[in-house]
C-alpha cells in the first residue's frame, strides 16, 4: 500500500513540475508574476500605446502614495514626462490604486 501512495507523490511532483516548465508564470515589466499583476489586463493583449500609458501611471504610483506632496512638475521630471501628460496619466493611477485597495481588501 505504502508503494502505490509513493508511486502516486512522484507523478503529482512530475506534473508538477511539467507544468512549471511549461506554464512558467515569469511575468513582464509591469510585475514579476502574472498572478500578481496590477494592470486590468494582460500587457501583452493591450494595444501598445495602452500598455505604454499604464507603465508611465505605474511609475507615478509610487511617488504618490508615500504622504509626500509633490508638485505636478516634480513629478513630470521625476518620471521624465510633460506636465500635461502628468494629468493625462491621473485617470489610470486612480484605476491603478482602486484595483490595488480592492486586492488588499480580499485578503
Amino acid at each position: 500500500m505504502a508503494e502505490k501512495g509513493a508511486v502516486g507523490e512522484e507523478k503529482a511532483k512530475e506534473k508538477e513540475e511539467w507544468w512549471e516548465e511549461t506554464y512558467a508564470d515569469t511575468g513582464c515589466e509591469f510585475s514579476p508574476r502574472c498572478l500578481e499583476c496590477p494592470l486590468p489586463a494582460c500587457r501583452y493583449d493591450l494595444p501598445p500605446k495602452q500598455a505604454g500609458v499604464y507603465y508611465r501611471a505605474l511609475k507615478l504610483l509610487p511617488l504618490l502614495e508615500h504622504g509626500r506632496t509633490r508638485t505636478v512638475d516634480q513629478l513630470a521630471t521625476e518620471i521624465g514626462v510633460s506636465r500635461r501628460t502628468v494629468f493625462r496619466l491621473m485617470p489610470y493611477v486612480r484605476e491603478l490604486q482602486h484595483k490595488a485597495y480592492d486586492r488588499t481588501e480580499q485578503k
